[in-house]
């Protein structure tokens, strides 16, 4: 079974020692592993890739909470293609999770070649067998063998996926870290709240009337104002650092959004009034459309106030 290992390059909320010791010792186990910088960014940006990765229907994820790992594959449309097997590196000690694995504890070599790896300031060479940037990993690799048994060590660099690299204002839509949401749609109730609520028309309809993540490069980085909203906790961010909004499991006596503390001034910044005036536009769009087929009525929209 093919092992797939996740750097969340994006972010601190596992510790450094932690994923060096489990990266280190996937490393050198001879088990047919590929180590990607960040799930959340190829979901998003690199379907085909993720496609590619789980094409034997079987796939052991070393990465963060179960919903959240599981609510990234629904989004990026593979949720009922694959069998998971998870790992949690936010939890699980780097120990368990190779004991779990069968992989014995290596030292602590070859973390330093990933990083570099994944930020670019070192090419992957073909000693590692993924090449140095996706194009090359593909050509390497060939996308067939990513889902044969053939006992392989591939790495992704982050320089070869979509986005830019952790520090970088967002000045543009390349310039994206992938921070967004996934709804775990065996809670959702498609009450359409966060749809209404989100300032950033990161959610869209479908042509059924389902609410979609449809563009998660919208998303404010570090905002999880509409996981405070949603009634069933359905709305996950995989990267934020409460539960369950994390993906952690769900205490029922417990909302999500219940003791969510934000600073929707710090978010929004200079911006705020704009993005508010929006939201009120888009309210009043929402307020005249249809509930049973979400097409619009023949409505204007509120013009903004005098």
């Amino acid at each position: 079974m093919k092992i797939l290992y996740c750097g969340c390059e994006y972010c601190d909320i596992i510790e450094k020692d932690k994923k060096q010791s489990v990266y280190s010792a996937l490393a050198s186990s001879g088990m047919d592993v590929v180590a990607i910088p960040d799930l959340c960014q190829v979901a998003a940006k690199e379907r085909n890739l993720l496609k590619d990765i789980a094409v034997s229907g079987e796939l052991a994820v070393v990465a963060c909470f179960p919903r959240a790992v599981k609510a990234l594959f629904d989004f990026a449309g593979l949720g009922k293609k694959v069998k998971l097997h998870f790992f949690n590196m936010r939890t699980s000690s780097a120990e368990e999770i190779l004991g779990k694995l069968k992989v014995p504890v290596a030292k602590r070599l070859g973390f330093s070649l990933w990083e570099k790896c994944a930020t670019g300031t070192l090419k992957c060479r073909e000693r590692r067998p993924s090449g140095r940037l996706l194009k090359t990993a593909k050509q390497t690799l060939g996308v067939p063998r990513l889902g044969h048994s053939t006992k392989t060590f591939a790495i992704i660099s982050r320089k070869g996926l979509s986005g830019v690299s952790p520090g970088k204002s967002r000045t543009d839509k390349k310039d994206w870290i992938p921070w967004f949401p996934v709804i775990e749609y065996g809670r959702c109730v498609n009450c359409r709240q966060c749809l209404s609520f989100c300032l950033f028309g990161v959610y869209e309809l479908s042509k059924k009337g389902k609410v979609t993540v449809a563009k998660p490069e919208n998303c404010k980085t570090n905002c999880p104002a509409c996981a405070k909203v949603c009634p069933k906790s359905a709305i996950i961010f995989p990267k934020y650092s409460e539960s369950p909004v994390n993906g952690d499991e769900i205490d029922e006596n417990s909302p999500a959004g219940k003791n969510m503390k934000i600073d929707y001034a710090e978010i929004l910044g200079d911006d705020a009034y704009a993005v508010l005036q929006q939201r009120r536009r888009m309210a009043a769009f929402l307020n005249g459309m249809n509930a049973a087929d979400g097409k619009p009525a023949k409505k204007r929209l509120l013009k903004k106030s005098k």
